[in-house]
């Protein structure tokens, strides 16, 4: 097992992370939504940024994210009906993001 250490000021900054909001976890209507959907969420949300640099953008002004299958697989180490239906919940909870995915099957 790795040798993990704390932290120092300078170090602190040197990683990236997902970004989730906050509200996924403390209100009350996403309460039923699983870890899972919430962790997905914040991967689509990141993608935005290169979505609006490859100017993915639609007529009315909205952000699509492409995402395949099987790049969320293998990031979030779930088979493709896990992916699926974790994105079928965050669906079913509201969550707005306009995301393509594509199937490589």
């Amino acid at each position: 097992m790795a040798d993990f250490e704390y932290f120092r000021a300078e170090e602190s900054d040197q990683f990236s992370f997902f970004r989730i909001p906050k509200a996924l976890f403390t209100e009350k209507e996403f309460a039923s939504l699983s870890t899972d959907a919430k962790l997905l969420y914040g991967i689509l949300l990141d993608r935005i940024s290169l979505s609006k640099k490859n100017g993915w953008i639609d007529s009315e002004g909205y952000v699509y994210i492409i995402y395949t299958i099987a790049e969320l697989q293998e990031l979030l180490r779930m088979f493709f009906c896990t992916v699926c239906t974790t994105w079928g919940s965050s669906i079913r909870a509201r969550l707005s993001l306009y995301a393509l995915f594509l199937f490589d099957l």
